[in-house]
């Protein structure tokens, strides 16, 4: 076949006859026009069923996007809570290091701090 003009007109010319896309047909194009047209030679009943059966599937699919991008929401949030969390954690543990080597005492590092003494005498 030449011209996508003639593949129309053959799809056109011979689509109740065709059980099948013929090879030379199989562009998306022609894919899609041979799904439109098995649809539309369904009794209505099973047409209905499977409109409903396709809504429900996008639906389903929908839930799971929505659901995969609230998780990465929350997954997000929750990691700059814990980065934050050890950010201040470090930041109590360089303080109490360079309070201990200016020779605080004990007690005034823990204040300041809020590190137990285990913590403190582990520090170099």
């Amino acid at each position: 076949m030449g011209t996508r003009r003639d593949k129309w007109l053959y799809f056109l010319k011979n689509l109740p006859d065709l059980e099948h896309i013929p090879a030379i047909m199989k562009e998306k194009v022609f894919k899609k026009a041979f799904h439109t047209a098995e649809l539309a030679s369904m009794p209505v009943k099973d047409r209905e069923l499977y409109e409903h059966n396709l809504h429900d599937y996008w639906t389903y699919l929908s839930t799971l996007q929505q659901a995969k991008k609230k998780g990465r929401v929350q997954g997000r949030a929750e990691g700059i809570v814990k980065g934050i969390a050890q950010g201040k954690a470090e930041e109590k543990i360089e303080i109490a290091r360079n309070m201990k080597k200016e020779g605080f005492e004990m007690a005034m590092i823990i204040k300041m701090t809020g590190l137990s003494p285990d913590e403190i005498e582990r520090l170099e």
